[in-house]
């Protein structure tokens, strides 16, 4: 009786010591947050990945990217940084009137169309309703504005050839410009980031000159 005793009770401790650690294998509860959901280990290290990625989410749930240069930008005019780390903050702010598409041509983006009356004449046409950031529709003479302030200036390698006092603005989404001569790298020129269109009243408006231009000014882009 007694060995039969301490077999059943060292049966019942065995199960005992089984089910504790079975439980103990068990899934953990999920710690609340503070606004009282589950939250699980999984979504902790999803989060902490986007995290180290440069994403993070807002209250909205909508995740923002954060992309690291390897140089500071010289500024937020063209005419004053040429170099090619502003060239990638200029790509996502400012339109150019011309663009490369997927096949390598050179053609139209910010204008419908252009003309080339003869080889040193350029007419351009603008769309109706296009608006920069401050709400100012796109005119021709922003165009002219634009392309005009940057001959002598650091962007005076892709605009310098153009006659400053040949600009006409027949209407305002028609301009039109002579270049000195012609040149065959016109064109391509209108394409790189340099030669984005600013709005006139904006520049204006906040003093910017081609000598300082404030790294928080975003009230001249398209």
């Amino acid at each position: 009786m007694v060995k039969m005793k301490r077999r059943t009770m060292a049966l019942v401790l065995a199960v005992a010591m089984g089910t504790s650690l079975l439980a103990g294998c068990g899934k953990k509860a999920a710690p609340e947050t503070a606004g009282g959901q589950a939250q699980s280990q999984g979504e902790k290290q999803q989060e902490q990945s986007q995290a180290g990625n440069g994403q993070q989410a807002d209250s909205a749930g909508k995740k923002t990217l954060t992309i690291a240069l390897a140089s500071e930008i010289g500024g937020l005019d063209p005419v004053i940084s040429v170099d090619r780390y502003g060239g990638n903050v200029y790509l996502n702010i400012y339109e150019t009137l011309m663009r490369v598409d997927e096949k390598g041509e050179i053609v139209p983006n910010l204008c419908t169309s252009f003309e080339q009356p003869d080889e040193k004449t350029y007419v351009f046409h603008l769309p109706e309703g296009v608006k920069f950031h401050n709400g100012e529709e796109l005119r021709a003479s922003d165009v002219a504005f634009s392309l005009k302030r940057g001959i002598g200036t650091k962007m005076d390698y892709l605009v310098g050839s153009i006659d400053p006092d040949s600009f006409t603005t027949p209407d305002d989404y028609t301009v039109q410009f002579s270049l000195k001569s012609p040149s065959g790298a016109f064109l391509a020129n209108l394409t790189t980031p340099q030669t984005g269109i600013l709005s006139e009243k904006a520049v204006t408006e906040a003093g910017i000159s081609t000598d300082f231009i404030r790294l928080d000014q975003d009230l001249i882009s398209l």
